[in-house]
């Protein structure tokens, strides 16, 4: 005889509405189901699924590695026909790991604190207006000089919209284990609808080089 003491895996809570899957469950929909949210209210939203398919990720590297130097705050640097460009000359450089390695990077040499313009950053269709956004570089530090104004980090400065006032920060430092480090800005900060614009000011490293692999954002989904 069957033990009639089984738990089922998927049940509905006693007197309740609520369906609840038991840890080890799962509900699995046989070949053309679908979830009925036909209701007035009834709907699955992303935000409410666990993990990493409530967020949502940006790729933003191409951003990176398509950005233009700055003499100031203000003024893209002229250098030749390149126009500010990155270029494997001048400061920061494009460089590649090694001839084994083709890894590419953009490089900031001891002291270099030239800053770099980022082109228009799109803002994701499904971002929550209350889960903000997260923006982070991939990068690490060269070298083991130990100056006191040595800060091995960017000041992400970000403007939403035009006309905005500044809303970024600066990240915590890198270490010499390439790694994610970034800031989030609040939802409150960043206008629906608007593209954001991102300048990466290099915070003062004395004797320690930097080098940027890569930049993503992160943030929560709405749908």
């Amino acid at each position: 005889m069957a033990d009639q003491t089984y738990q089922p895996k998927v049940y509905r809570e006693q007197g309740g509405n609520t369906m609840v899957v038991a840890s080890g469950g799962k509900i699995r929909l046989e070949a053309g189901g679908v979830f009925d949210t036909s209701g007035a209210t009834g709907m699955i939203h992303a935000r409410d699924l666990a993990g990493n398919l409530g967020n949502g990720y940006m790729p933003l590297g191409a951003h990176l590695f398509n950005s233009f130097k700055l003499s100031s705050a203000e003024n893209f640097m002229a250098t030749g026909t390149v126009g500010g460009r990155l270029t494997t000359t001048g400061t920061p450089v494009l460089a590649m790991v090694s001839s084994g390695d083709i890894t590419a990077y953009i490089n900031w040499a001891s002291a270099i604190v030239v800053a770099l313009k980022l082109p228009p950053i799109a803002l994701p269709v499904d971002l929550s207006t209350a889960g903000g956004l997260t923006l982070e570089l991939y990068g690490e530090t060269m070298g083991t000089g130990s100056a006191t104004d040595a800060q091995d980090c960017f000041d992400i400065r970000c403007w939403s919209g035009i006309g905005d006032t500044e809303m970024g920060s600066t990240h915590p430092n890198f270490t010499s284990t390439p790694g994610w480090q970034g800031i989030t800005i609040a939802s409150g900060d960043i206008v629906v609808g608007a593209p954001i614009s991102v300048l990466l000011n290099p915070q003062p490293h004395a004797l320690r080089p930097i080098r940027l692999y890569d930049m993503r954002a992160r943030y929560v989904r709405s749908t």
